[in-house]
């Protein structure tokens, strides 16, 4: 863990946004988000915001909507290639193939929460939007949920880089090990926005 932590900060001093940018791409899109460190590119990113070397504000833009836009790049995969071209991406190693049959199950039981609380779960991440995809799950729907699952992870992980990135492994080891009670919180907001938006609807009416 210490070297990926070193090899990243390497990488954040020599590129800066540039790195948060293509990292954070990458790690959205489909297989290859298997391999790349996104929790560890994005808390980083967080911690440089805090001893003044990057901006908190771009961080959290920029990681967001590389996130996003690679999320879109996974769903349109999906579309085009079908499940067929997603199972054989998965196949390339067993680790991706028995994520894949993780994201598989979670989808079929969870349907659209599935691409906003995917994020949340290491290995469900990587082929959550792609599924979405080969499931021809209305665009809009997904563009909304993925979105606010990209910008809410985002947040929460960037701002524990922020305040506590000194103790940057231990951050990871939190992030990773309680990453469905951050999805479960996620959601529950989630659902508050979308009751409180529903209440000030039929008040109107």
């Amino acid at each position: 863990m210490q070297l990926l932590i070193n090899l990243v900060n390497h990488y954040f001093i020599a590129y800066g946004y540039y790195f948060l940018f293509f990292a954070s791409l990458g790690e959205s899109i489909i297989f290859l988000g298997i391999f790349l460190p996104g929790e560890v590119v994005v808390v980083a990113a967080g911690y440089f915001s805090a001893i003044g070397k990057l901006n908190l504000f771009k961080v959290l833009l920029l990681a967001s909507t590389a996130g996003i836009i690679g999320n879109n790049i996974s769903y349109l995969i999906g579309w085009i290639g079908g499940q067929a071209l997603v199972e054989k991406l998965a196949s390339k190693t067993s680790f991706a193939s028995a994520s894949l049959k993780k994201a598989e199950n979670y989808f079929d039981r969870h349907g659209y929460w599935a691409v906003f609380v995917g994020r949340y779960i290491a290995g469900l991440k990587a082929f959550i939007t792609a599924l979405a995809g080969a499931a021809k799950m209305n665009y809009f729907v997904f563009l909304i949920f993925s979105s606010l699952g990209m910008i809410s992870w985002t947040l929460i992980a960037a701002l524990a880089g922020y305040f506590f990135g000194q103790n940057l492994p231990l951050i990871l080891k939190i992030l990773r090990g309680f990453s469905w009670i951050l999805a479960l919180l996620a959601f529950i907001v989630l659902i508050l926005i979308y009751l409180a938006r529903r209440s000030r609807i039929r008040r109107k009416l």
